[in-house]
């Protein structure tokens, strides 16, 4: 490959793209992690871990400043229902 594809730092596009293919695996592994161990730490039940998963990556701006507790209320839901 010509050098006028390698990356400022010097490295083959293909090396480039593994270093931060390995880098986003890695956050999505400890993102993960952080969400299990929440999920733990609450005793939610698998409705309540569905809603958490859906509060903290789906809600965007509309759900910027709202609570947990407010943003399942919106639906008709309550937290009790979510636990164990």
């Amino acid at each position: 490959m010509k050098k006028e594809y390698y990356t400022p730092e010097g490295d083959h596009p293909d090396d480039a793209i593994v270093k931060v293919k390995d880098f986003i695996n890695e956050l999505s592994n400890v993102q993960d992690q952080y969400f299990n161990k929440l999920v733990k730490d609450l005793n939610l039940n698998a409705e309540g871990e569905d809603w958490l998963h859906d509060y903290i990556y789906n809600s965007g701006e509309e759900g910027k400043y709202l609570t947990f507790e407010e943003h399942i209320s919106f639906y008709k839901k309550t937290y009790e229902e979510m636990v164990n």
